[in-house]
């Protein structure tokens, strides 16, 4: 006998399962069935469903793509870096090129110059319409400035398969979060709780 009790594996499970019980009885009834549910819904619906549905895209084959041809131009779209645009016959056309979404630059300039001298140049854009649950979007695949092409199909098709390949990791997050946020919610009403005195029912 050396004196120590052995712990069974199951009370440590009950003992796990009685504080996540506690702590969720602590929260008020508003946190319980509004306020965090709605936040698990909102993480769903609008991070990881939109994420998980651009970076699962697969790019036509290039012959398969729309072509339009125009004055290509550049709009700020805050955070999301600039947008792209083409004056083409059938209106301005917007595009996306991040596999994350809608909104980012497609091209970079190369050092020492900016995408201002590219600003409303003869273009041609080889692109197709990927739309999400949210909007419809467009993006290109490729881009030529001035009979230069700055950006490739062949960089389209890497790009897209490096966002396949980290989705897992953002679908962790998308699935971790919100069950951390429940935990640290949890622990903070217990903590008040013990300092107030009160008690749980």
């Amino acid at each position: 006998m050396t004196g120590k009790q052995e712990v069974l594996p199951g009370r440590d499970m009950n003992h796990v399962l009685g504080k996540i019980t506690k702590g969720w009885r602590c929260l008020s009834k508003w946190d319980r069935w509004f306020a965090i549910p709605f936040m698990f819904v909102f993480f769903a619906l609008i991070g990881w469903a939109p994420e998980f549905y651009v970076r699962t895209t697969e790019i036509p084959p290039f012959d398969q793509l729309q072509r339009s041809t125009g004055v290509i131009f550049f709009e700020s779209g805050g955070r999301g870096g600039w947008i792209t645009k083409l004056k083409a016959d059938q209106g301005v056309l917007d595009f996306s090129c991040w596999a994350g979404g809608r909104g980012s630059g497609c091209i970079s300039a190369p050092p020492g110059h900016s995408l201002k001298e590219w600003q409303n140049r003869p273009a041609k854009v080889w692109w197709f319409p990927r739309p999400n649950p949210y909007s419809r979007d467009r993006f290109a695949a490729q881009i030529e400035i001035d009979g230069v092409i700055v950006k490739s199909y062949q960089d389209s098709v890497r790009g897209l398969s490096i966002s396949k390949n980290i989705l897992p990791a953002f679908s962790v997050f998308y699935i971790v979060f919100p069950f951390a946020y429940l935990g640290l919610r949890m622990s903070s009403c217990l903590k008040k709780t013990q300092t107030e005195g009160g008690s749980i029912k």
